[in-house]
């Protein structure tokens, strides 16, 4: 479905006072995701600034603790199609 001018100038203006792309959605009628989305993809064009996702606690991955054997992919194959 393709976002009409009034929506972008809404969505614009709603990410710029800080607002979640879930309130964006309700107040233009769309779901949070097709806002996340069309950000994404339209960044540059609307001249938004990407936001900061320091509250998501990213997970800690450490070689000692996550190592994948020699020919890792070999064990994840289907064997059933071989």
């Amino acid at each position: 479905m393709k976002w009409e001018q009034w929506e972008i100038n809404r969505l614009c203006e709603l990410w710029e006072k800080g607002s979640t792309s879930g309130e964006i959605g309700s107040v233009i009628g769309r779901s949070g995701k097709q806002v996340r989305s069309y950000v994404k993809n339209n960044r540059k064009k609307l001249g938004l600034v990407a936001r900061d996702d320091d509250s998501i606690e990213k997970p800690f991955y450490h070689s000692d603790y996550y190592y994948l054997p020699k020919y890792h992919w070999l064990i994840s194959k289907s064997w059933s199609k071989v």
